[in-house]
């Protein structure tokens, strides 16, 4: 049986191993930037973002999610942070929405789920 000390620590690491799929490997040059995205998506963010619609998140957990996504994002398009990107470039051309977005859509889904019931 895990505590919650182990829980929250795998929690908090996996995604940082599980992004580095496509970027670590040798092959890189043959990894579309789609297959990226819908490897980050399936998962990274659903992990990340497990039962967040029940989630009460404070200011500072939506800015760590929303650095921890956009990082990603620019390791996805292998963006170095000593370039100058705008991150509204990167979301831009990755075609992914923000953290916050896709919180307020799995709590409207939610809502609609419970309202039928």
């Amino acid at each position: 049986m895990a505590t919650a000390g182990q829980i929250s620590t795998d929690a908090s690491v996996r995604p940082h191993k599980l992004c580095l799929l496509c970027t670590t490997s040798g092959r890189t040059d043959t990894c579309l930037i789609s297959t990226k995205i819908g490897i980050y998506q399936a998962l990274v963010q659903s992990v990340l973002l497990y039962a967040a619609e029940t989630w009460t998140p404070l200011v500072t957990d939506i800015k760590a999610l929303e650095a921890f996504h956009m990082k990603r994002q620019k390791q996805l398009l292998q963006i170095s942070w000593q370039q100058f990107i705008r991150n509204d470039e990167v979301s831009a051309t990755t075609g992914l929405s923000s953290i916050s977005e896709v919180i307020r859509r799995h709590r409207s889904a939610l809502f609609g789920h419970v309202a039928r019931v």
